[in-house]
């Protein structure tokens, strides 16, 4: 997996989080909306090795998600889906538990 430049989050950022649906599928869950705290997420799957799942996660709201949805391309509108807030990779072990999280932005995001 590629090495991430943010600081490491240990404690899980987004805790009691609740999948909503899946907005891409294609062999498994590539982008998918969750809720954490009553706020929405987006989460884009990014990588994998033998023992977890890497996503990007960042904050949004229904009406970003429905605009973004309208598009043929959904990864070439990822900035126009993130409402301001935090921005995360986490790593997840293959059964989605939480294992560790780094905080990021957009530019290294887009540069992953």
């Amino acid at each position: 997996m590629y090495k991430v430049k943010g600081n490491i989050i240990l404690e899980n950022p987004l805790p009691n989080t609740t999948h909503l649906e899946d907005l891409v599928f294609y062999q498994g869950p590539l982008v998918t909306l969750k809720e954490s705290n009553g706020e929405k997420y987006v989460w884009v799957w990014v990588d994998v090795n033998d023992v977890c799942d890497r996503w990007y996660v960042f904050k949004t709201t229904n009406e970003k998600v429905s605009f973004w949805r309208e598009k043929e391309f959904v990864f070439d509108f990822i900035s126009e889906a993130i409402e301001d807030g935090p921005m995360y990779f986490v790593n997840t072990d293959l059964e989605g538990k939480f294992v560790a999280a780094w905080d990021t932005n957009l530019q290294e995001f887009s540069e992953y």
